[in-house]
């Protein structure tokens, strides 16, 4: 199985970033700056040259359909999330911190990789027109979320604007760029292309190994002893999204768009909630080992979930 070979190589590549970290080839310090390096340059360069290559012929108006489905998936996401973590949580307090979670995966560091390494172009240029709605959602809706029971910010503070200026990064316009390229069939020279080309290619290996990195900083016993944990786990990477998979299956939709919700639904917890559980103050501990715990065992739960849309499709 193509995806569960694919899984076992980031495996690897996370175990490198383990073993850098514990043989002191690279520090702790050393990880944070090559984090912001996927961040800020390789991931958006993976996104545009994504576009550039595109050999598709799809017009724009299947484009925007392509938009609007995948604002529709991430409302369909949330909504479920909302109803997990309502039954899941007792604390209404910690019922929001669950919902991000639950809810925005990790596409970034590695949905988009994934997606570019198992699949083909389609399927990675529609991973990057999911980025958009991600990107408005969690900046917006997610800062909501996480902020709403911090007095310091329940009295104003998270105004539009600073909304509106976060919505402003690397990702955000990679993706709105690489639309815009493809709609216009915007064609760079050779001496752009390639490096953006380059750039891309060390998102996957690099991520992956900041990834394994974060590992180094958690006891195992801390996952093995917290049910709580694992029953999340469970719902995140299994539960939720076989029940959404089943959804979207009777659906009138590709192949290709199914591989990408699939990866949308399965990926684990993305670290941007870990990023606003230590701005706004929010259970940082908690998010931190969800974002471990669940990438672990998504190289396991993914290709499971790939059979099992391959069954039922």
């Amino acid at each position: 199985m193509i995806l569960l070979r694919q899984m076992i190589i980031l495996m690897v590549l996370m175990l490198t970033g383990f073993l850098c970290r514990k043989l002191k080839v690279l520090g702790k310090e050393a990880f944070k700056p090559l984090s912001v390096l996927v961040t800020l340059l390789a991931n958006p360069a993976l996104i545009l040259y994504s576009s550039l290559e595109n050999v598709l012929t799809i017009s724009t108006f299947e484009l925007l359909k392509v938009v609007a489905f995948s604002f529709l998936v991430y409302a369909c996401l949330l909504f479920a999330s909302k109803i997990a973590a309502f039954f899941m949580v007792k604390q209404k307090s910690m019922r929001n911190l669950y919902v991000l979670m639950l809810a925005f995966s990790n596409i970034g560091f590695m949905g988009i990789p994934l997606v570019k390494m198992a699949y083909g172009a389609k399927e990675l240029f529609y991973m990057t027109v999911f980025q958009m709605p991600y990107d408005l959602l969690i900046y917006t809706y997610g800062v909501y979320l996480i902020s709403k029971n911090d007095e310091r910010h329940s009295k104003g503070k998270c105004q539009l604007k600073s909304f509106a200026i976060k919505l402003i990064n690397p990702g955000s316009i990679a993706a709105v760029g690489a639309v815009i390229i493809y709609i216009f069939h915007i064609d760079f020279p050779l001496v752009l292309s390639e490096p953006l080309k380059m750039l891309g290619n060390i998102a996957s290996p690099i991520s992956m190994m900041v990834i394994g990195a974060s590992f180094y900083d958690i006891r195992l016993k801390d996952f093995l002893i917290n049910y709580e944990l694992l029953f999340f786990s469970v719902i995140k990477l299994i539960v939720l999204p076989a029940l959404l998979v089943i959804i979207f299956c009777q659906c009138d939709i590709s192949v290709e768009m199914l591989h990408v919700c699939l990866i949308v639904f399965c990926a684990p917890v993305g670290s941007m909630v870990v990023m606003f559980s230590q701005q706004y103050e929010n259970n940082q501990e908690l998010a931190n080992k969800s974002v471990a715990f669940t990438t672990l065992l998504s190289v396991i739960t993914i290709p499971v979930m790939q059979s099992i849309l391959e069954i039922i499709r």
